[in-house]
């Protein structure tokens, strides 16, 4: 196996292992060393009262990608947090694939 593939099999181990990213229904679709690309489901429980993908929602989805691709530069055993998250959102998002 090459590196990338490697990075993206622990990635997917480590997400189908914690319960918070299986409920939210976050997928590893691809990774490299500092790189993460997610993929995720907004369906209507994910929605604000505009009938939008919820931004805090957006949030998670983006603090969850910034931390998996630390996490595939970071030698085994060390560990990271978010100290702070800031968003800037371009355009809405609506229910579907993201």
């Amino acid at each position: 196996m090459d590196e990338r593939t490697t990075i993206a099999e622990d990635l997917r181990a480590r997400v189908a292992r914690s319960a918070f990213h299986r409920s939210f229904g976050m997928e590893v679709d691809d990774a490299a060393h500092g790189q993460v690309v997610l993929g995720w489901e907004a369906r209507e429980e994910h929605l604000n009262l505009q009938g939008l993908v919820h931004g805090g929602v957006l949030a998670t989805l983006l603090d969850t990608a910034m931390g998996l691709a630390i996490r595939s530069a970071l030698d085994p055993g060390r560990r990271h947090v978010t100290i702070e998250l800031g968003v800037h959102y371009l355009r809405p998002a609506h229910p579907g694939r993201l």
